[in-house]
């Protein structure tokens, strides 16, 4: 699958009490700022996957991440799989 966002595009992303299954969202990991597509939601931690699969570093390299990482869902530009919650 092709990334649902490319480099260089500007996003609008806003912070949340709640994340589910599929939102988009921007957190920190080692430094870096990362955007990523949550795939599962437990109490405290998301896993989460890029939509370029074979091209991408995520949950399935570093583990889940923690709710605390999370800097903002992303907004903008719209979910196209869901309506914004």
């Amino acid at each position: 699958m092709m990334p649902t966002l490319k480099t260089g595009k500007i996003i609008v992303a806003f912070k949340s009490g709640q994340y589910f299954k599929d939102d988009i969202v921007l957190f920190s990991h080692d430094g870096l700022d990362k955007i990523k597509r949550i795939s599962n939601v437990s109490s405290d931690n998301l896993y989460v996957l890029g939509d370029n699969m074979d091209h991408s570093s995520d949950s399935r390299v570093f583990g889940s991440i923690n709710k605390s990482d999370i800097k903002g869902k992303v907004i903008w530009p719209l979910n196209k799989i869901k309506e914004y919650r």
